[in-house]
């Protein structure tokens, strides 16, 4: 592999050598928040979080608001038929592997 150029002064210089004949950068490790950890990005999220609610920023869903998500998200997700239909069928299965030969509602 040998380095080919770097598109500007500050950029990383790119890596000829890949199976697809594609440019690489040579510095391929992570950056941004791909570099943290879980722990490290939650905790960022937390923050962050933190600091829109004092800033007065942060966006809470209003009950009115939720539903008309939820409904809007169901009605999406119906308008696909064959989706609609396997899930019929998981359910129905699902119910007859848990009591063989009941017709009616499950019991709660």
């Amino acid at each position: 592999m040998a380095i080919v150029s770097a598109p500007e002064d500050n950029a990383r210089p790119f890596v000829e050598g890949n199976t697809m004949g594609e440019k690489q950068h040579a510095d391929s490790r992570p950056r941004g928040f791909a570099a943290l950890d879980r722990i490290q990005r939650l905790e960022l999220a937390r923050r962050g979080g933190l600091a829109a609610h004092a800033k007065g920023t942060a966006h809470e869903f209003s009950t009115e608001e939720a539903q008309r998500a939820g409904r809007k998200g169901g009605a999406k997700v119906s308008n696909d038929r064959e989706h609609m239909a396997r899930i019929g069928r998981r359910g129905a299965a699902a119910r007859h592997r848990r009591q063989p030969g009941l017709d009616g509602p499950p019991r709660r």
